[in-house]
């Protein structure tokens, strides 16, 4: 069929050729109108570009900006690189996750995690204690955001005694770690203002260790 032939010629043929012409056209502009739309919404966002450790500190090399959908980026995902190199991340990170406030040591990371288990929890400010375990080899065990109570023994064989429970773990500082203020071994924990001057005065006559108490201790739950 030659279309020029049939546009040129009045009748049935071309009305229904005109129709399918329009119907083309519509969706050919419904297709590309769809296409932009999905583009023009996208966020600029920084990720990481390589694999990068818990305890590293984070460069220019380490991070990229990629433009990603808006409906894929977390609430508090980074765009501004200044606000992510030079910090520490406190978990270990692959090429192409896009960096939040959670993944850097700092104040809404501590607020987020920690939770206390008393009775007068709402009142309390939150405060980090860095803690030197008894065994800084079992630094390499914890995780962010574990939940922990902390231990000691006064005596040899001596039954434990709780200085604190509930506390988060921060950032354990391993051999791999890039924080040069913190020996291999050293915690970092967020704890209620008081429990944490607890664990604060504690760590100053005797040797402690943390004990995992919180959701990892309950795979199956």
């Amino acid at each position: 069929m030659n279309i020029f032939h049939v546009l040129k010629q009045p009748g049935w043929q071309r009305t229904v050729l005109i129709k399918r012409i329009i119907a083309i056209c519509l969706l050919i502009t419904a297709f590309i109108l769809g296409l932009s739309s999905r583009i023009d919404n996208r966020q600029e966002v920084i990720t990481y570009r390589q694999k990068i450790a818990a305890g590293k500190r984070i460069n220019a090399e380490d991070i990229e900006l990629r433009k990603i959908p808006a409906d894929l980026v977390p609430i508090d995902a980074l765009s501004d690189s200044s606000a992510v190199i030079g910090r520490i991340v406190v978990a270990a990170r692959t090429p192409g996750h896009i960096a939040t406030e959670m993944d850097l040591i700092g104040s809404e990371l501590t607020n987020s995690l920690v939770k206390n288990f008393t009775q007068n929890a709402n009142s309390e400010t939150i405060n980090m204690v860095p803690l030197r375990l008894a065994d800084p080899t079992l630094a390499g065990l914890l995780s962010h955001g574990d939940t922990v109570t902390v231990v000691t023994s006064l005596q040899e064989n001596a039954t434990p005694q709780i200085i604190a429970a509930g506390g988060r773990i921060i950032f354990a500082a391993t051999q791999d770690s890039q924080l040069a203020s913190a020996e291999p071994g050293t915690v970092l924990i967020a704890l209620p203002e008081l429990e944490a001057q607890k664990v604060a005065a504690a760590s100053l006559s005797t040797p402690l260790a943390v004990v995992l108490s919180g959701d990892r201790t309950h795979p199956d739950q």
